[in-house]
């Protein structure tokens, strides 16, 4: 999975980032498992991640929104070459996970005002 490219610098520097993730029935736990992985790499070694939270939808299977926030978009180019993120993009290439007819990964980028 390679992500959109990462956005120009913002007014306030910080940037935010959702990703909406759709996954086959039966695949929540599987990309329940990649996303904490990312979470806890984010967490303890990337300085620039300011938010990395990860939610699953009520009352709609497989379908999982990501809220980040980063100090600014070199530190989100760096998340995105994080092993844990690096991992899964292989890992979603090699296993039958996103459910694509929904939307697959739908990444998009905010800065706040």
């Amino acid at each position: 999975m390679q992500p959109p490219p990462v956005p120009r610098p913002t007014a306030t520097g910080k940037l935010i980032s959702t990703a909406r993730v759709f996954v086959k029935k039966g695949k929540e736990a599987r990309m329940k498992e990649l996303i904490v992985a990312i979470r806890r790499e984010a967490e303890a070694s990337e300085s620039g991640t300011l938010t990395y939270r990860a939610t699953q939808a009520l009352g709609t299977d497989g379908e999982f929104l990501i809220f980040e926030e980063y100090v600014d978009e070199r530190a989100l180019a760096h998340h995105y070459k994080g092993e844990a993120f690096t991992a899964m993009g292989e890992i979603l290439q090699n296993e039958d996970i996103l459910d694509v007819e929904r939307g697959g990964v739908i990444i998009d980028y905010f800065e706040e005002f």
